[in-house]
């Protein structure tokens, strides 16, 4: 019975996306995210549905493991677009390697498959479409070390145990910090990716190291609620605060200067290349390298105060 009125959903989001005109092959694209209930996946979303609309000849069926974010839901939503024989299936792999045995069900059926944001440890991928997120941490550390001048205590909001995603921004960040003997890494703890966890881990940190002098949090969602721990202690002035993802909310704060910096990626972006990218494939193209990067960059209040028309301050 679950599995039926879960491919009913999906058939019903798939008549919502429109019909193709009369004589004109549609493509259908599944897209199983994480969630769309985050800010990131939201935009992703968004600009999946975007390149589709400009196309005209392209669904974009997104679902998303929402709350329970586990491996189960995941593969019934997979195994609901191979049973739907969608043209190509992007994936961002809630386990890397647990998702292998679906990926190769689509690979049976003879359905392309993307990943996207997070990659698969195995099974057929046309490409892997994400952030350079090494790079991402890395350019998140050198801003921290800079503005410290290479002396300081930093603290660490990590992401969920084992994602793909937390363990690379992780890797790039370390790698930086290597390189700065004058900076140490006091605490480093896992928020699961949540405002309200971010807040409360910030919180037990200020707690044990009150005189931290920079945060790196490896999302924005984080970076927002330990926002909110530091201003409540009044360390606002005292704490460097960088998030990392380029969400909407955070870039303001940035341009208010509640949050010192941003590690800015581009969901919309990475939802445009799935779809354009999966068309390519279609027609036989392999792109030139299997990662196929979609930006990365630092922004800074200065920056963004220098750029930014005011109206993003609400005004």
């Amino acid at each position: 019975m679950r599995k039926s009125l879960a491919i009913l959903t999906v058939l019903m989001l798939a008549a919502m996306v429109g019909v193709a005109s009369a004589g004109e092959k549609q493509i259908r694209l599944g897209l199983a995210l994480q969630t769309i209930q985050n800010p990131f996946y939201l935009t992703l979303k968004a600009g999946a549905e975007k390149a589709a609309a400009e196309l005209g000849n392209v669904q974009v069926i997104s679902v998303g493991a929402e709350h329970s974010v586990d491996l189960t839901t995941q593969v019934k939503q997979i195994e609901d677009f191979i049973q739907m024989k969608v043209d190509v299936i992007g994936v961002v792999a809630i386990e890397r390697k647990g998702i292998i045995p679906t990926i190769e069900k689509a690979n049976r059926a003879g359905i392309p498959v993307i990943t996207v944001d997070t990659d698969a440890d195995g099974g057929k991928r046309e490409a892997y479409i994400a952030t350079d997120n090494v790079l991402g941490g890395r350019l998140g550390a050198e801003w921290i070390i800079k503005m410290l001048d290479g002396k300081g205590k930093i603290a660490v909001l990590e992401g969920a145990p084992g994602s793909q995603v937390n363990d690379l921004r992780l890797q790039g960040f370390r790698e930086a910090m290597k390189k700065a003997e004058g900076v140490r890494v006091v605490s480093s703890l896992a928020a699961n990716w949540r405002r309200d966890t971010g807040m409360n881990v910030m919180n037990d940190i200020l707690t044990a190291q009150p005189d931290i002098q920079a945060v790196m949090a490896l999302n924005d969602e984080m970076a927002l609620g330990a926002m909110e721990a530091i201003k409540a202690r009044g360390k606002s002035k005292q704490v460097l605060l960088v998030g990392y993802n380029g969400a909407a909310e955070a870039i303001q704060q940035v341009y208010k200067g509640a949050m010192a910096a941003d590690v800015v990626q581009y969901p919309e972006r990475i939802g445009d290349l799935f779809v354009r990218w999966s068309l390519r494939i279609l027609k036989g193209e392999k792109p030139a390298k299997f990662h196929i990067d979609s930006g990365v960059n630092v922004v800074d209040t200065v920056l963004m105060q220098k750029v930014v028309p005011a109206a993003l301050q609400g005004r």
